[in-house]
């Protein structure tokens, strides 16, 4: 979707999964980010979706830092660039 496309476009790691709720068939998207980038990702969300269910979690543990996306300083820097 646009969504995932636009998440992934601001290098953020996207990992969708197809499940069904309440009301049919439904996307779930997981996105690991640093905490200081969360209100990117929520606007971004906002976005596509404003009627959007999300949750929030508080991760104590990544084994690789390659799935961290990166710090607001990062993405404004690579964003001038292109």
């Amino acid at each position: 979707t646009d969504l995932i496309h636009k998440l992934r476009e601001h290098d953020y790691p996207v990992t969708t999964v197809k499940g069904t709720g309440r009301d049919g068939e439904v996307g779930v998207v997981y996105v690991i980010i640093r905490r200081k980038v969360l209100k990117d990702v929520i606007s971004v969300i906002q976005e596509f979706n404003p009627q959007a269910f999300y949750t929030i979690e508080d991760m104590r543990f990544v084994n690789s830092k390659l799935l961290l996306s990166p710090t607001k300083k990062q993405h404004r820097f690579r964003m001038r660039n292109r």
